[in-house]
């Protein structure tokens, strides 16, 4: 009788032991998988993040470069460089326009790309003296070579 109730006593243990190996198996996938993933979208959304914000800011240079130009050729004057300025408003809605989804996920607004290139415009350039239309390049013959 005595080996009967311990062939029974370890086979209730044996069960036991099953039935916690299970629920160890649970609830370790029910927390450690998710919070796995968790940190996994976090570390990819702060890479697509930093390349988001890097496709604004290299948009927003390529605007500057336009803006800065107008000012050297003094169209617009270096007093006029603001972030009301028509001109800018247009190229800041433009950069905007040239990275729809990055601005989109970014939540970025004309108004703060206006902002940004206003803010990064060198108006302290030198301003060259402008014209409508440019001279003309004669075009000189080179000499010693027969016509």
């Amino acid at each position: 009788m005595d080996q009967r109730i311990r062939a029974v006593a370890f086979a209730m243990n044996d069960q036991i032991a099953s039935v916690l190996v299970q629920c160890f198996g649970l609830i370790l996938t029910s927390i450690v998988i998710p919070w796995a993933i968790l940190a996994y979208q976090q570390r990819t959304r702060t890479v697509i993040t930093d390349q988001e914000r890097k496709a604004i800011y290299n948009s927003a240079d390529t605007a500057v470069g336009l803006v800065q130009k107008l000012v050297v050729q003094g169209k617009i004057h270096p007093s006029e460089v603001l972030p009301s300025h028509p001109e800018i408003i247009f190229q800041a809605q433009a950069a905007l326009n040239r990275v729809p989804d990055a601005a989109a996920a970014q939540r970025a607004s004309p108004a703060a790309m206006a902002d940004i290139i206003a803010s990064r415009v060198d108006i302290t350039a030198p301003v060259l003296p402008w014209s409508p239309t440019p001279p003309p390049h004669p075009l000189v013959p080179r000499q010693g070579f027969p016509s």
